[in-house]
């Protein structure tokens, strides 16, 4: 069966945006993002593979704010259909029609990768879901003959080395758009714009 493996983050889903909307939620609340970060880094040894609402509960338990934050940030989380790219369910549906068995391959805590998974409308149309804390091109997976969809350069270069077929998506002006790649790798702006 023909396979995809394509990224969660600022692939399918907005997350600068979501993360705007938690941030405006805790500054609402008086938690300042410096000390979001000093408990980021504090109690996660690797700060990229962070949870959110765990950074949360944790300031809550220890500098005495209201638990109706959590609600309210979980309340974004359950509507997380709010930051899925148009595009998405288009080219979900056209993978499906063309046979495409579609893996979500992501970077990132278990927990919170899953929190965002399950609350999207199209999770119904995934096969599997592959949760990484080692990088992606490290994985015990066979990389001939598969397409991954991804943003981050140092996967796509990572996995271009396995010599697996590798379209960078970029989103306007997400994390990584601005970073410049030398290898040829194919460049969309789109799902739309991939050819299958």
């Amino acid at each position: 069966m023909k396979e995809i493996y394509i990224d969660l983050d600022r692939t399918i889903l907005n997350t600068d945006r979501l993360y705007y909307d938690m941030d405006k939620t805790t500054k609402k609340y008086g938690i300042s993002l410096e000390r979001f970060n000093k408990v980021k880094n504090q109690i996660f040894t690797e700060p990229i593979l962070f949870n959110y609402v765990k950074v949360i509960e944790y300031i809550c338990n220890n500098d005495n704010i209201n638990l109706k934050i959590l609600d309210e940030l979980n309340k974004i989380l359950d509507n997380c259909d709010n930051y899925l790219y148009e595009d998405v369910q288009m080219f979900f549906k056209n993978c499906k029609q063309k046979g495409y068995k579609i893996n979500i391959l992501t970077y990132g805590d278990l927990n919170f990768q899953l929190m965002k998974l399950k609350n999207l409308s199209i999770y119904k149309s995934i096969d599997s879901v592959i949760i990484s804390s080692i990088f992606k091109f490290d994985l015990n997976l066979n990389y001939t003959n598969k397409i991954f969809i991804d943003d981050n350069p140092r996967d796509l270069i990572g996995l271009y080395n396995k010599k697996a077929k590798v379209i960078r998506l970029i989103r306007e002006n997400c994390k990584y758009s601005k970073i410049k790649l030398n290898e040829k790798i194919i460049t969309c702006h789109n799902l739309n714009d991939i050819k299958l």
